[in-house]
């Protein structure tokens, strides 16, 4: 059961206790991975579900790669700058760095954690807020990769001992 107050303030009901869903959601950073050739997807994006999140207050970048910066990051608006070279071969170094970026200057200002989405996907704000509980047992919430079951709602966890093999295969 949700009750929403001002249309701006949320509030759910887990158990006996009722809790202000944008407290938690504020303390989250959004990373969306795009780069200049989607820029359509980008206006469509800002048009959407990205204003859910700014909003709230929630951190939310539109994440590009750039090998020309003297520094290792730099933010224009809603557009943070990684220091790598952008295209499709390197978008594990992007999701690597995103990582560093946030654990830089996220991890230790109260913030529990990050999303990373693509830019072809739509983000149904309420759906985070309805799963919120997953965010906290669990390093990874997202759909199994080559899975025979696509139902947009089917959630795969992964434990934390997958998730340090996957770290050290995949980005170290």
């Amino acid at each position: 059961q949700t009750v929403i107050i001002d249309s701006k303030v949320i509030w759910r009901k887990y158990n006996t206790k009722w809790i202000n869903i944008d407290n938690f959601i504020s303390k989250y950073v959004v990373f969306i991975i795009t780069c200049d050739k989607y820029k359509d997807r980008r206006d469509m994006i800002e048009k959407t579900w990205f204003q859910d999140f700014k909003k709230r207050d929630v951190p939310t970048f539109f994440v590009y790669g750039d090998d020309q910066m003297k520094s290792e990051s730099r933010i224009d608006g809603n557009n943070l700058y990684l220091k790598f070279k952008e295209c499709y071969e390197n978008l594990p170094i992007k999701s690597k760095l995103i990582v560093d970026y946030y654990n830089k200057n996220y991890s230790q200002k109260g913030y529990q954690g990050m999303f990373k989405i693509d830019d072809d996907n739509f983000v149904n704000v309420c759906n985070i807020f309805k799963y919120e509980y997953l965010f906290k047992y669990n390093n990874y919430v997202g759909k199994r990769l080559g899975g025979v079951d696509q139902a947009p709602l089917k959630l795969t966890y992964v434990s934390d001992k997958l998730n340090k093999e996957m770290k050290v295969k995949n980005l170290i």
